[in-house]
């Protein structure tokens, strides 16, 4: 296996993140604590006139080569995962085509058919029934 070309680019990799660490560059910025327990953090002096200490922050601010490199890398790692999805989507489909296929095996198909079975012998036949005579219908007294 050839270690050569992993060597260089861990090695591009590692310089091009010292000189993107360089290149920020170092703020500072006053807040002002007010409120009770001076929980409150404000960019300018307190409004009710208590005495409010200044603070100096520093910060670092990032190029804007470092800004412009990270909308880069976020636009590459979207489309990359549009690509994984879209794989994703047509392996879960050519899986399922494969599994119908499967689940429609006829275990039948190559066996030999069946005689239709005989219908039983009777032996004994009863008489059809007849119909009863109806009774005739009394009317009611009308007495």
């Amino acid at each position: 296996m050839n270690l050569a070309p992993a060597l260089l680019l861990s090695t591009l990799l590692i310089t091009a993140s010292f000189s993107a660490q360089a290149q920020t560059e170092t703020r500072s910025a006053t807040i002002y604590r007010c409120g009770p327990d001076s929980r409150e953090l404000r960019d300018h002096p307190c409004p009710t006139g208590t005495q409010a200490k200044a603070e100096q922050v520093n910060f670092a601010q990032p190029s804007s080569s470092q800004i412009q490199a990270a909308q880069n890398q976020t636009i590459e790692t979207a489309i990359q995962a549009d690509q994984m999805e879209q794989d994703r989507l047509h392996r879960e489909a050519h899986e399922k085509r494969h599994a119908a296929k499967a689940g429609a095996i006829d275990g039948l198909a190559g066996a030999p058919k069946a005689k239709p079975a005989k219908p039983p012998q009777v032996t004994q036949l009863k008489p059809p029934k007849t119909e009863r005579p109806r009774k005739p219908r009394t009317q009611p007294n009308a007495g």
